[in-house]
This record gives C-alpha cells, sequence and structure tokens, in this order.
C-alpha cells in the first residue's frame, strides 16, 4: 500500500474532525501548595506581546527597573540589576562576586517559593 502525506492528511467525506472549542477552565480560589491563583494584572502582562532582551524597548524598561532598584534598597551602585534564581543562586552570587572583589557590599533579596534572605557580602 503506497500511501503519501496528503492523502493522510485528508478526511473522507462523510469523516471529518469535530470541532473541539478552546478550553475555558472555571475560576477556583486556589488554596493548595501549588498551582496557586495569578492575580489578574498579571495575566494581562503575559497576554501582551513579547520582546527579546535586545530590543531596545526591553532596554529602556531594564533601565527603569535598575533605577527602582537603586531606590529601593538606597544605593548609587550602578551595577545593582536583578537576577532571577533561588536562593542558592544568589548565596552563590554574592560568593563570586566576593571572590572577584568585584563589589564591596551586594544586597540580594529572593523569593522563589522560598523564604526571602538578605545576603550582605
Amino acid at each position: 500500500m503506497n500511501r503519501n502525506v496528503s492523502t493522510l492528511a485528508s478526511y473522507p467525506d462523510d469523516l471529518q474532525p469535530t470541532e473541539i472549542p478552546a478550553f475555558a477552565p472555571p475560576r477556583r480560589i486556589l488554596m493548595g501548595p501549588g498551582p496557586s491563583d495569578v492575580m489578574g494584572r498579571v495575566l494581562a502582562a503575559m497576554a501582551r506581546p513579547t520582546i527579546g532582551h535586545l530590543d531596545p524597548a526591553f532596554q529602556v524598561m531594564m533601565g527603569e527597573l535598575k533605577q527602582l532598584l537603586r531606590y529601593a534598597f538606597q544605593t548609587e551602585n550602578q551595577l545593582t540589576f536583578p537576577v532571577t534564581g533561588a536562593q542558592s543562586d544568589a548565596v552563590a552570587l554574592a560568593a563570586i562576586a566576593r571572590w572577584h572583589g568585584a563589589l564591596t557590599l551586594m544586597d540580594c533579596v529572593t523569593s522563589q517559593g522560598e523564604s526571602p534572605v538578605l545576603i550582605d557580602a
């Protein structure tokens, strides 16, 4: 039997795939260990178009975020920037920065499903 892709992809006239509507989950209050509820403004932000880290708009946004972080930590250090990761990542980053003498003081706050930690290296 010789079948090609176009034959396999076509349906006989009497057999058509059924129309399946998009899944619309009911609204629930999730109180367990996970998954947890997501705020509406977070869902709205996630629905926006994605841009890359080299996009000029991303660079402007990251500059504003770093400015807000400097204000929050009350520092004028231009090397203040966000890093995503777990507590162990923050400890490793602080150790590397201290080892290389890159920073004399580094404040890291992490909260990725773990207790927040403040590290002064």
